[in-house]
């Protein structure tokens, strides 16, 4: 038997034929697959490859396990661990979607929130620009874990740490030799 070539239609479809010369399975240019009348969508995207919105493009994490602090503050303030990571987004209209697993402990209550900071540009300690950050948390030595979704509008380096703020000024604590602290950015696009 002689190779057989296959050659697209003149819309750009590949139709494999059957004997009696109807079609019997379709490789639409657009994406997708016609088998049997029936149809199965190709995978994300348009037909050049370009994936559509809401894929994780990339993640980066940092974890330790250590205790640090807020340096008593009664505005948000990072940690003075060097736990951070650093995530450079493809696209300025690239999401990033930012999460935080951590022990907190303080004697009074404290609020939370994510530091951001663009390389050769701006920078907040209070990246949601709530007063109570992302929420507020009873005093006591608990687990806690927080997400935040940033648009950042930016292919610059973008720079991503824990932060906290007490009532009183008093110290929130995080992290502990025995427990692992996490933060993890993924570019979700756009």
């Amino acid at each position: 038997m002689a190779d057989r070539i296959i050659k697209p239609d003149t819309s750009d479809n590949l139709i494999l034929a059957n004997a009696a010369g109807t079609s019997a399975l379709k490789i639409a240019a657009a994406g997708g697959i016609v088998a049997d009348g029936s149809v199965f969508p190709g995978p994300p995207g348009d037909a050049s490859g370009t994936a559509y919105g809401g894929h994780i493009l990339q993640m980066v994490m940092a974890s330790e396990s250590a205790e640090s602090n807020n340096s008593a503050s009664t505005s948000f303030a990072v940690f003075t661990n060097s736990m951070q990571v650093v995530i450079i987004p493809a696209s300025t209209s690239n999401k990033i979607l930012i999460q935080w697993c951590a022990r907190l402990y303080s004697t009074v209550t404290f609020a939370v929130d994510f530091y951001r900071s663009i390389s050769g540009g701006t920078s907040t300690a209070n990246l949601s620009d709530e007063n109570n950050g992302l929420g507020t948390e009873p005093t006591g030595d608990q687990t806690h874990s927080y997400w935040f979704l940033d648009s950042p509008a930016t292919t610059s380096a973008v720079t991503y740490r824990p932060s906290a703020k007490s009532a009183t000024g008093y110290n929130v604590l995080m992290g502990d030799t025995d427990r692992l602290t996490q933060i993890i950015a993924f570019e979700i696009q756009g």
